[in-house]
């Protein structure tokens, strides 16, 4: 009897070593909605979702503050150190990051330098026009206007180009450019001196006399010479349940005739008694 209990007495010792040398896992906190009626537990698949949102939004800011950054340099390279220490983004420790900074069109990505590991690699801003003196805006404003692109807004321009404002008083001064602004956006063109045509005060007095009528004036005047108008037809779409319900009253039918067949009497057919006239008419 007493083997017995020393053989147990053994076991429950090695349990206790076994116990004490294993490594207890800490359970994760369920992911439960906190002021859901009965904190309802949120399904896997919808949690993950919310995560892959919110690091979604964590990249997005970051590339945001990692573009801010670049611009204010002004075209100087930024090391992935510089961005560290500035703004505290670890642009190599999160690969979708990473992936960001690459993709994104206001970012280029010089490889460089000497680092830990034999490259250390730089960013810059990247304006969306390369253009840096008022000579290179001309270029531009000229290419646009032969592959027939249209002006080039003065915003994108600032981006890479600061002073664009007074290349562009510089260029309008040799007439070699033109600012239109149209609401809240300027537009750059090139001037084609081969447009510059002269004309004779005569010709311009009659040009400003023209005076340009009204829409209504000019309806009017086409409807007099017998000339029709293309009319814009508006179809309303009736809303569900605005339908209008007639009255109870009983709808009375009207017989109608074909005008072309007034020769025959419907009378018999219709009902009639002989007092009826022997030719319809047309309704």
């Amino acid at each position: 009897m007493s083997g017995i209990h020393a053989d147990l007495l053994s076991d429950l010792d090695k349990f206790k070593k076994r116990a004490l040398n294993y490594k207890a896992v800490e359970r994760k906190e369920r992911n439960v909605i906190p002021h859901a009626p009965g904190a309802v537990e949120r399904p896997a698949a919808e949690a993950r979702k919310g995560s892959a949102k919110k690091a979604d939004a964590q990249v997005s800011k970051q590339l945001y503050a990692i573009v801010k950054l670049l611009k204010e340099r002004k075209g100087q390279a930024v090391t992935l150190l510089d961005i560290y220490n500035a703004k505290k983004i670890d642009v190599g420790g999160s690969a979708a990051l990473f992936e960001a900074v690459q993709n994104n069109p206001k970012i280029q990505v010089n490889a460089g330098g000497a680092g830990a590991d034999g490259a250390m690699l730089s960013l810059t801003f990247r304006p969306m026009y390369a253009v840096g003196d008022k000579n290179e805006l001309l270029r531009l404003l000229r290419d646009f206007h032969r592959l027939g692109h249209g002006g080039v807004e003065l915003d994108n321009l600032k981006e890479g180009f600061p002073d664009v404002e007074a290349a562009v008083r510089e260029l309008a001064a040799d007439k070699l450019a033109v600012a239109v602004k149209r609401k809240n956006v300027t537009l750059l063109f090139y001037r084609d001196s081969t447009y510059d045509l002269l004309a004779d005060d005569e010709y311009k007095e009659l040009w400003r006399q023209v005076k340009v009528p009204v829409i209504t004036e000019v309806e009017r005047a086409l409807d007099k010479a017998g000339i029709e108008t293309i009319k814009t037809q508006v179809v309303v779409r009736q809303k569900k349940g605005s339908k209008k319900r007639g009255g109870g009253g009983i709808r009375k039918l009207k017989t109608l005739h074909n005008a072309h067949v007034t020769y025959l009497d419907y009378s018999a057919a219709m009902g009639g008694g002989p007092g009826s006239s022997s030719t319809s008419k047309p309704c």
